[in-house]
């Protein structure tokens, strides 16, 4: 049988800080694949690459986090949390060598352990169309918060499904004998997580509006904070 021939890497970009990175990021552990496709600069910094990657995905940045490339760590140096490498204010994409096709990791909340590739796919120079990060397309939501890890939330989301058609089935008579219809013995997600939904012009909203608050120092290095990055276009 005749192998087929991987692609042979494209060498590092002589000029980085000046290029677009085009990226395919996916949660391990999870299959059909919770992934997305997105667009970066050369010179965006380790802390911009965190907070683009908790939004693409749709994470909350409630957890410490840590990128993995080429074997070291790099990340956040949160107070009470790990100390990485460099200054990730400062140091850049375009800083490690990386080619086409090459793969670095990324693990959010230590806990539950949420582990992602990221794949190189494109490198190409700069032509001025994206002024900030956008995403190109995804499949599947983000896993909630705080759910247990890839293994859990794979068995959580099959309950659901059953759950909510016997919740369905006995919503009537919890109506009739007075009873509350939300009270149940599941967690909280479980009335509002759509496993298959995927909002690409919202995730794009918050990457424009992250872009906004570019020079605010104190939220690019705090956690939580993505409140304000939400669409307040439909409240009324």
């Amino acid at each position: 049988m005749k192998k087929t021939k991987r692609p042979t890497p494209q060498p590092a970009p002589a000029k980085p800080y000046k290029c677009l990175y085009q990226l395919k990021i996916h949660l391990l552990g999870i299959n059909p694949q919770i992934y997305r496709r997105f667009i970066v600069r050369g010179d965006t910094t380790v802390v911009q690459l965190h907070h683009i990657v908790q939004l693409v995905m749709g994470w909350d940045n409630w957890h410490l986090h840590y990128f993995q490339i080429f074997g070291r760590q790099y990340g956040i140096d949160y107070t009470g949390g790990d100390q990485f490498l460099g200054i990730p204010q400062i140091t850049r994409l375009g800083d490690f060598g990386l080619r086409t096709n090459d793969t670095f990791h990324y693990l959010y909340d230590y806990y539950d352990r949420w582990a992602h590739q990221l794949r190189i796919e494109a490198i190409t120079p700069d032509d001025g169309r994206y002024r900030h990060p956008r995403c190109l397309e995804g499949k599947r939501a983000c896993p909630p918060e705080d759910t247990g890890g890839p293994t859990v939330y794979t068995h959580r989301i099959e309950e659901q499904r059953y759950w909510a058609y016997d919740w369905l089935e006995t919503l009537m008579e919890r109506l009739l004998a007075g009873e509350n219809p939300l009270e149940d013995n599941v967690p909280a997600w479980y009335f509002t997580h759509q496993p298959e939904r995927f909002d690409l012009k919202a995730i794009n909203q918050k990457l424009a509006k992250l872009y906004q608050i570019k020079g605010n120092s104190g939220f690019w290095e705090a956690q939580g904070c993505y409140d304000e990055l939400e669409d307040d276009s439909d409240e009324s």
